[in-house]
């Protein structure tokens, strides 16, 4: 529900002096948090005259107190939520002049109950589950039933190479993966609904799996191809016999369970494309490159997705361009050649089709081996 007012004249000329502005560089966007955390909203705006700030909190004025802070850095003004504690609610911010008045507005959503995944860890939530800084991490959420009761299954993982001197065929990769997934699914299972055992996976039903996140390299595609021989009926009887035919050697198990989860999955994944580019080490500081640009000023969606996992409409993945937002980085780095540079870059890097598309001729394709 984010959004932004304008009332007044924006452009005035006062006694053949420079025209007057008064307008928004960074609109309040809607935000979600945690009871207990700090949140920060934060607005910019472009005045050639002095003007006077209010913030807002379901429309009563705030003031500043225990958990409320109001702070001011030349034309940036931020409102420093102390405990998101019942503190969900429409907040704006209203900016006024000789010139007019121009306010913003954003909702925030405090929750209570949920499960926190954080990088290379899993977990599984009956109610909300999250994760952020994705990046070139890959994150693979399965959302289902557990003997008639909703779980989310999340897991947040670099995927990176353990043995450069070993290979798996695509085929192998996807067979490894359902079986790391088989047993991290069995295992959270047993702790998020308190089992005195592990539980059986074959009671679980209406699965749907969502990937995203990853690099551009080689490694990362690779990933994805296996990910999407899951597309296709018609992989699932090689896959079944792959994992069939794994080695026992101590660590293949769980290969009935591993199947089970191929046959729920086949036509119930969705990939996304890549959409970050990592930068050479010597290149990163404070603006990172990827769907979020992030500056001194703040942070400025670029591009956002709203996904519904209970439809099968596809037409839904699909990169949303923030116009507004990036007319404003661009007027807050006019000046920066380099960071200019670097945000035309990240704007190229948005795909057109958000959804991951399967190279050719990937049942031939050998690739590195992957830490599990």
């Amino acid at each position: 529900m984010s959004e932004e007012k304008t009332s007044g004249s924006e452009n005035k000329t006062n006694e053949g002096h420079s025209d007057l502005k008064l307008s928004l560089l960074m609109k309040l966007n809607d935000t979600f948090a945690f009871k207990g955390d700090r949140v920060v909203l934060q607005c910019s705006i472009k005045s050639s005259t002095s003007a006077e700030v209010k913030w807002f909190k379901n429309h009563a004025q705030l003031q500043d107190s225990d958990n409320y802070e109001q702070t001011q850095d030349n034309q940036c003004f931020e409102l420093i939520i102390k405990r998101s504690v019942e503190d969900t609610g429409v907040y704006s911010i209203e900016v006024s002049s000789e010139i007019g008045i121009i306010s913003s507005s954003c909702q925030l959503v405090a929750c209570e109950d949920y499960i926190d995944v954080g990088q290379e860890q899993t977990g599984i939530s009956r109610h909300i589950i999250v994760t952020d800084s994705v990046s070139s991490c890959f994150a693979m959420l399965i959302d289902g039933l557990f003997e008639n009761s909703s779980f989310a299954f999340l897991k947040h993982s670099a995927w990176r190479p353990k043995d450069e001197s070993s290979s798996l065929s695509a085929m192998e990769l996807i067979s490894n993966i359902l079986i790391d997934l088989a047993e991290l699914i069995k295992t959270n299972l047993k702790t998020s609904f308190n089992l005195p055992e592990q539980p059986d996976l074959m009671h679980i039903t209406n699965v749907q799996m969502f990937v995203a996140g990853g690099d551009t390299l080689d490694v990362d595609n690779n990933m994805r191809d296996a990910l999407s021989l899951l597309y296709e009926k018609s992989n699932s009887i090689e896959i079944i016999n792959t994992i069939t035919n794994m080695e026992d050697n101590g660590e293949i198990l769980y290969k009935e369970e591993a199947i089970y989860l191929c046959k729920q999955l086949t036509n119930q994944i969705t990939i996304l494309d890549a959409a970050t580019y990592v930068l050479p080490s010597l290149e990163e500081d404070a603006n990172s490159i990827g769907i979020a640009w992030r500056s001194p000023a703040g942070t400025f969606n670029l591009a956002l997705m709203v996904i519904d996992l209970s439809t099968q409409d596809k037409s839904q993945y699909q990169w949303c361009i923030q116009d507004d937002e990036i007319k404003r980085v661009k007027e807050l780095i006019l000046n920066q050649q380099y960071d200019m540079e670097k945000l035309e870059k990240s704007l190229s890097l948005i795909p057109r089709n958000a959804l991951y598309i399967r190279s050719a001729g990937y049942s031939s394709s050998i690739i590195t081996r992957l830490l599990f």
